[in-house]
């Protein structure tokens, strides 16, 4: 089932999507630690871990 959101979105487009998705957040945290936010590194290079392991799922490697 597709989501609505994703609705005339070829394949390639949803994972490339993903791929810049997954760069930017393990990017950023792997960044200095932030004065701000102490976790927000942490944070960032799990949704890049989770966001990467969604794109491998979908094209079938094995993570």
């Amino acid at each position: 089932m597709q989501h609505p959101t994703a609705r005339g979105v070829a394949d390639e487009q949803l994972d490339a999507a993903l791929v810049a998705l997954s760069g930017f957040f393990l990017t950023t945290g792997g960044q200095p630690p932030a004065d701000w936010s102490p976790h927000i590194r942490q944070h960032q290079t799990w949704c890049g871990e989770v966001t990467l392991r969604w794109l491998a799922d979908r094209r079938g490697w094995i993570f």
